[in-house]
């Protein structure tokens, strides 16, 4: 695990930036394509910015997932998907560089008993059943994802996406990539920044806090992992 502090956030986006794209370049080194996650959330936004603008990336070998989507349509207001679209996937794809094909946002479908997560599942399994690399922010009491502490979802064994039925944040229906989904990723970027979110890093940094009281810690055990804050631990 590597940190990267600095009291700059548009110079940590830009750090991010470049380890996202070395990060990526190393990865398709070894395999014809590569399944990105990303998150929603605020800690992600100046990064996203950053990706809508690089067009040497080979976007067309990269699948883009969302690690969690609120069970909303893509075009309401608290889809992290229509985030995501209005922040970088937009602007890669009217530059020609990013292809439908690649974005698959979650498609949420009330007819379904699981609105559609098995779905989500069978794309991603088509297209090698994980995530290479994941891009998340960290919520202020140390979640991560969906995973919220001290929480059923933490402990969900499966390792695609789940269902989180009763999220402690509203709204309480969500799908969310599982620990072990997150856990066999090979690199992550952890991004937050502003004092609401010092609770949690100070969590982060105890060694003797658990992923059950701070699901951000998998990001710790993940081969390859940076984290990008302007907050320093006060532990």
């Amino acid at each position: 695990m590597e940190i990267i502090q600095n009291t700059d956030k548009l110079q940590l986006d830009m750090l991010a930036h470049a380890c996202f794209e070395q990060s990526i370049n190393r990865l398709l080194e070894d395999r014809e394509h590569l399944n990105l996650g990303i998150s929603g959330g605020s800690g992600v936004l100046g990064l996203f910015q950053l990706l809508g603008e690089n067009k040497n990336i080979p976007w067309q070998l990269i699948n883009i997932f969302m690690v969690d989507e609120r069970f909303v349509p893509i075009t309401h207001p608290d889809s992290n998907a229509l985030q995501a679209q209005d922040q970088f996937i937009n602007t890669l794809m009217k530059k020609g560089v990013l292809k439908s094909k690649n974005w698959h946002p979650f498609t949420y479908d009330k007819s379904l008993k699981d609105c559609g997560v098995s779905s989500y599942n069978k794309q991603l399994n088509e297209l090698g059943g994980k995530l290479d690399i994941i891009v998340l922010g960290m919520g202020e009491d140390g979640h991560i994802a969906s995973l919220f502490p001290r929480h059923a979802s933490i402990n969900n064994k499966n390792d695609k996406f789940i269902v989180v039925s009763d999220s402690p944040k509203p709204p309480q229906k969500r799908v969310s990539a599982s620990r072990q989904l997150l856990l066999n990723s090979q690199v992550a970027l952890l991004l937050f920044f502003g004092p609401t979110k010092q609770k949690a890093y100070d969590l982060l940094n105890n060694k003797s806090t658990s992923v059950l009281e701070c699901p951000a810690k998998i990001v710790t055990q993940i081969p390859n992992s940076y984290i990008f804050t302007d907050l320093n631990s006060t532990n």
